[in-house]
């Protein structure tokens, strides 16, 4: 099927640098496309590469849709090197056919210290993401320590190495985390030394999550057995097929609506765990419109449609 192809790229400042293991992140670019067909159908998707998780680039991305405008034929595939671009198609595609599915999801949130962690528990939420391994480790300590001590029941938190801890160090965290209220520890190694994980990590109360090791679709096959959470962020994942893993868990990648409500339909289809869902990160950008969705402790699919992105889109041309 041919449809006409448009597309508009953004740039997204933080409103503070985002630090992980993989560097500081300053701002956030990536594309919106939009399919519509001879019947006047129209769907949207969104582009938003990750190139330390494995993704094509920013400017390979680029490079596709200039290379498609204005006319793209959906039945011809997407490169496998194109993963973002597959996942844009496909949620354009899927948009464009009506399928829509409601699904209310809890939402961890990503806090940046106590004052933070203070103004989310006022709002309701119950589980709280924290990067570590970017610091020194008993600097880090001190401040989880802080985070724990001012937790209330059934509240917990989720530690994010982005790949940045060696097994050593893994050990030491392990062994501080003991008995402490964390919901899991994700990626504490980086991808391709998950045996180590599960050798260090044997006999430890925390469990372990994958983020960086299931970036991909082919991923999840390889590890679709692994004893503790798998974190999926549907936007970077690839052409899927197939049932996710019960363990698996959504994540966002720092979209605009247009990705993030793509990213909640695969979910709404897709997971089953009742883990709360990693997507409140909209707070971490400037007020600049690229955001409409509610923010809060529980999210909705489905609740902004089609037609209230094709209201955006055209604001945003």
């Amino acid at each position: 099927m041919n449809c006409h192809f448009e597309y508009i790229t953004y740039a997204r400042p933080f409103r503070s640098p985002l630090v992980t293991a993989h560097g500081v992140w300053r701002r956030r670019r990536g594309i919106i496309i939009r399919l519509e067909d001879g019947d006047g159908r129209f769907g949207f998707g969104e582009i938003a590469p990750m190139p330390p998780f494995g993704t094509e680039t920013m400017r390979a991305s680029l490079q596709w849709c200039e290379n498609r405008t204005p006319v793209l034929d959906t039945d011809r595939p997407v490169s496998e090197t194109l993963p973002c671009c597959q996942v844009a198609v496909q949620a354009a595609l899927g948009q464009m056919l009506g399928e829509v599915s409601r699904h209310t999801f809890p939402v961890a949130t990503l806090i940046s210290g106590r004052a933070d962690l203070e103004q989310k528990q006022n709002l309701g939420f119950l589980t709280f993401k924290v990067k570590v391994g970017v610091s020194d480790r008993e600097r880090e300590f001190d401040r989880i320590d802080r985070l724990t001590g001012a937790l209330q029941n059934t509240q917990h938190l989720r530690l994010d190495a982005n790949g940045g801890l060696n097994e050593g160090g893994l050990v030491r965290w392990l062994d501080f985390l003991e008995g402490k209220p964390v919901d899991y520890f994700e990626q504490p190694l980086p991808k391709g030394r998950e045996s180590g994980i599960l050798q260090v990590s044997r006999g430890y109360g925390t469990p372990i999550a994958l983020d960086e090791s299931v970036a991909r679709s082919r991923d999840l096959l390889v590890w679709s057995d692994w004893p503790g959470p798998l974190v999926i962020k549907p936007t970077i994942l690839g052409h899927f097929k197939g049932v996710l893993p019960p363990e698996a868990v959504g994540s966002s990648v720092f979209e605009t609506s247009f990705g993030y409500e793509a990213a909640l339909q695969f979910l709404a289809r897709h997971q089953t765990s009742e883990k709360p869902i990693g997507f409140s990160t909209d707070e971490f950008f400037r007020e600049d419109g690229w955001f409409i969705h509610e923010r809060g402790p529980r999210v909705t699919a489905g609740e902004v449609t089609p037609e209230d992105l094709q209201a955006l889109w055209e604001s945003r041309k």
